[in-house]
């Protein structure tokens, strides 16, 4: 220092510090500024000045307050100054010690660029760190490799996550070590049961309250309270920095940066990245907590989706079944009974049932489009053909009821559809037409149209029924409603039909669009994207349906001998004798009434062809069977037809794999049974006697 000889200013001048030495009243009493003479360029000199004549304020104050903590605690204390001078800042690591009871003695070291220099390494650090915690699948994986990062850039012996968990009964808040590393030579704490479940209250209150806040803790272990001290002993460390993690804004826990070899000053430098490396850790665990919980919310999904799905087969089955009792036996009745009075009532059976189904079937075609609809393949297809099969039912229906119905094929159309959808959705629409309509005429016309910048190919269904108030045309495409509702409803049905035509229309990238007042009629157009230009191969015409006349039965007697064999395999008996009843004089029928049986029926007689059940009760079911029967000799290419309730897209190719060739849904129609089976078998022409 100036008072010292000149060898010991020799000495002083390779030390690369400004050394200081102050008086307990912070007067400066000597000295040495290195490169820094300018700092203590004061006229009349400095020495026996108060700091505050010497410095600014603010690097005076900084200067004091480690000399007020040294002196109090009576041993080395430690930290950064920072002095702005000029418009310039310059950082400085400070130590102070007691020299004795009169003075201490404080050495500076500039650090402004070895800061500067020390920032690029954290941020190069945090940034390979951050990394991993984005692309890492495993939220531990991912922490695990992220502190092994950040411990070699911090220079740290031991890094923790804590994690809250809060107690609902007490209302006590707790901590338990979620996740650690450590330096090789330092032991691991993940194990130790002292670090789970540890109470904030009432020993790391202020530590709590300090990281709720948002505040970071930092601190040399020595300074921290008694307990405070223990708990970081138990992990070896004398010097922290511990940071608040953030989870939706919520405090979630804390990540803590130790130094188990010394009672480390953490620079401001560090502090800072420290902080930015603790908010993007919470990101992390939010954005992985939010895809466990889209994870879980898929899983119940697809579970709720899986169990929806199990109900609708089990019911579709359950009421199918006793719908081919239902409706064949009615229909028989209605051929059998002479009587009218007893007649209308089979008739009125037959109807009943046929509502029923229809319900069942606009509830199980919802259900699987809204599953299957990403797996639909649109491709180009001229639609007039499809919309004039589509008609003929409607047409004959029409008839029914008196009522006119005329189509006009203005041009040819073409999009880019599911003909299957397609010809479902005009079904309903058709349907609904028919129904609503108790005089006049249905109308169906097509064409091309130009809207809203682009060709749409068009389909009108024009009707003449009682016409739908405005206030209506939303909530007549949504599910299960209807213009007239409640008790004193005016028509029956589902209302699912008009919902599952506008979805379909959609998935085909149209729109289905209503023109409609009371007493006016109504007007449904189908709009749909024109994949070419018209060509007007189709004149505009009006197709009116023929009434077929009815052509009499006569009774037929046919000598058994000559009639193909046919296995019945069915456990309800009703089923069972309603399918004889339908191929009598067409077949000679055998029945089985479970698997086993028909497998040991087939190895003992050729049959031409077999109708298979599919839910045989106990025992082997009948797709089980249908493998057994193919294995045998003889059975390799007949027909087995699988007449059955499970009518889910799933079911019938699960049915189709087992083995079966041809595919028939309850309840069964006897004209379709029989075209079945006579185009699959063939007839012998019978021998015919015709009483009279």
């Amino acid at each position: 220092m100036n008072r010292q000889n000149e060898t010991t200013r020799n000495v002083l001048e390779v030390i690369p510090d400004i050394l200081l030495w102050i008086d307990n009243n912070g007067k400066l009493l000597d000295y040495h500024p290195n490169n820094h003479a300018f700092l203590f360029d004061r006229e009349g000199g400095v020495v026996g000045r108060p700091l505050e004549e010497v410095f600014n304020r603010d690097l005076s104050t900084q200067i004091l307050e480690l000399a007020a903590a040294c002196r109090k605690e009576n041993k080395l204390q430690a930290g950064e100054l920072t002095c702005r001078l000029n418009g310039s800042v310059s950082r400085f690591e400070c130590r102070i010690a007691v020299v004795d009871n009169d003075s201490l003695i404080a050495g500076w070291r500039e650090i402004t660029h070895l800061s500067e220099s020390r920032k690029g390494e954290l941020i190069k650090g945090n940034n390979k760190a951050t990394l991993v915690l984005l692309t890492e699948s495993s939220l531990d994986e991912a922490i695990v490799r992220s502190f092994e990062i950040l411990g070699t850039t911090y220079q740290a012996d031991r890094i923790t996550l804590f994690r809250n968990h809060f107690d609902p009964d007490t209302g006590e808040v707790f901590m338990t070590l979620q996740q650690e590393w450590s330096h090789a030579e330092i032991t691991r704490s993940l194990n130790n049961l002292q670090f789970s479940h540890v109470p904030y209250h009432p020993d790391f209150s202020r530590l709590y309250n300090s990281l709720q806040k948002n505040a970071p803790v930092i601190a040399i272990a020595e300074d921290l309270t008694a307990a405070v001290q223990k708990f970081l002993a138990q992990m070896e460390i004398r010097s922290v920095v511990i940071m608040p993690v953030n989870v939706r804004n919520l405090f979630w826990g804390f990540l803590g940066i130790g130094d188990c070899r010394s009672p480390r000053v953490w620079k401001e430098e560090e502090i800072g990245a420290l902080k930015a490396i603790s908010v993007i850790l919470g990101a992390v665990i939010q954005k992985h907590q939010d895809q466990e919980e889209l994870t879980i919310a898929r899983l119940r999904a697809e579970e709720s989706d899986r169990l929806k799905t199990s109900i609708l087969a089990n019911i579709n089955h359950e009421l199918r079944t006793p719908m081919t009792g239902i409706l064949g036996f009615s229909e028989i009745l209605c051929e059998c009974l002479e009587q009218s009075e007893t007649r209308l009532m089979a008739k009125n059976i037959q109807i009943s049932g046929r509502r029923l189904l229809a319900t069942l079937n606009s509830m199980i075609e919802l259900s699987q489009f809204e599953a299957k609809k990403a797996l639909f393949k649109l491709m180009e297809t001229k639609l007039n053909e499809l919309i004039l099969m589509a008609c003929e039912p409607h047409i004959t229906a029409a008839k029914q009821k008196k009522l006119g119905f005329e189509i006009y094929m203005n041009e040819s159309i073409f999009s880019f559809i599911d003909e299957n959808l397609f010809t479902q959705m005009l079904n309903h629409i058709l349907e609904n037409a028919v129904k609503f309509t108790h005089s006049g005429t249905i109308t169906v016309e097509t064409g091309n149209e130009w809207d809203a910048g682009k060709t749409w190919s068009c389909i009108r269904v024009k009707d003449t029924g009682q016409g739908i108030p405005e206030e209506f045309h939303e909530l007549i495409f949504e599910e299960f409603r209807q213009v007239s509702e409640g008790y004193n409803r005016s028509f029956e049905g589902s209302g699912l039909g008009l919902t599952l035509s506008k979805k379909i229309v959609e998935l085909m990238n149209g729109r289905l669009t209503l023109t409609s007042h009371p007493d006016q009629g109504s007007t449904f157009t189908i709009w749909l994207p024109s994949s070419q230009v018209s060509s007007p191969d189709f004149k505009s015409s009006i197709i009116e349906a023929e009434i077929l006349p009815e052509v009499p039965e006569f009774p037929v007697q046919v000598t058994s001998a000559d009639l193909p064999s046919i296995l019945v395999v069915e456990d309800n008996r009703l089923n069972s004798d309603l399918i004889q009843i339908y191929l009598r004089n067409q077949y000679n029928c055998d029945v089985a009434g479970d698997g086993e049986m028909a497998v040991e029926m087939s190895r003992n007689k050729q049959y031409a062809s077999i109708l298979m059940d599919i839910n045989l009760g106990p025992g082997i079911d009948g797709m089980e069977t249908t493998r057994r029967i193919r294995t045998l000799s003889g059975y390799s290419h007949i027909p087995i037809i699988a007449v059955t309730g499970y009518t889910m897209d799933s079911d019938k190719e699960e049915i189709i794999n087992a083995g079966c060739s041809h595919y028939l849904a309850k309840p069964i129609n006897k004209t379709e049974l029989s075209t079945l089976i006579t185009s699959l078998v063939g007839k012998k022409e019978p021998r015919l006697s015709i009483p009279g």
